[in-house]
Parts: structure tokens; sequence; C-alpha cells
């Protein structure tokens, strides 16, 4: 395993059943904060603490609609096939009113569950619109 990978999997490991919060550990805030721990960036700043339930959520990305996508192409990361994720890798998904946020680990993904809090889940079993490479 390369330093970057095992610098991937420290990070998730240290959220792992962490609880979902609106607008301070929700998917958007872990990925933005993930971003910020390989990059060096202060990118969660922009977003932590602007919403506090799903309305609210969903009022900051009508207002911000491309802030993540923004912000991770804005500090290099560029779009690549689904078909050719790999650990570190962001996968987005359009759930029409806000996008979902997820890290990829190897075969799983890292996700904030509104219900579970944060969960490591099979890839397979996750629908994507996108794909997102952090260099």
């Amino acid at each position: 395993m390369s330093y970057n990978e095992i610098k991937i999997h420290r990070f998730a490991e240290k959220y792992l059943g962490k609880p979902f919060i609106w607008g301070l550990f929700d998917c958007n805030t872990f990925v933005l904060d993930y971003m910020d721990h390989m990059l060096g960036t202060d990118l969660l700043k922009e977003a932590l603490g602007k919403y506090d339930n799903k309305r609210s959520a969903i009022r900051f990305q009508r207002d911000y609609p491309f802030m993540l996508k923004d912000a991770m192409y804005e500090n290099g990361a560029d779009e690549i096939h689904i078909n050719r994720v790999s650990i570190g890798d962001i996968l987005i998904k359009d759930l029409g009113m806000f996008q979902a946020a997820h890290l990829v680990l190897g075969n799983r993904v890292m996700s904030a569950d509104e219900e579970k809090g944060v969960i490591s889940i099979p890839l397979a079993h996750l629908n994507f619109d996108y794909a997102l490479r952090v260099r």
C-alpha cells in the first residue's frame, strides 16, 4: 500500500461510526475535510456550520449549486470514468435537491448516512453519477 493510500485509510478510519450532523458532519463536509487533509486546503470552512438540517442544506446547495464540484476542480480534482475509481476517489450522486459525496476505499466506500452516521459499504452497492480523482 502506498503512503497516500495509508494516509487515506487513516483519515477515513477515524470517522467510521461518527454520527451524521447536518452542516457539521455530513457527506459534503466529510469530503471537504478529506480534501483539506490530502491537499492542505481550507475548503471545509466554506460549508461548515452554514446549514443545520435537511431543508437548510437544500437551500445552501441551491445558493451554491456547484460549490463541492467547483472546489474540487479548483484544487486539482479531475473527473474520471466511473469504471476506473480507486482508493481516494470521490463519488458524487445527484439527489436532485442536493449532491451526496462518498470516499472510495478500494472495494468499499465511506459514506455519511443520515440514519447510520459514517459507514463503510461495498462499492458495488453504491449508485453514483460521476467520479472525481484528487491529485
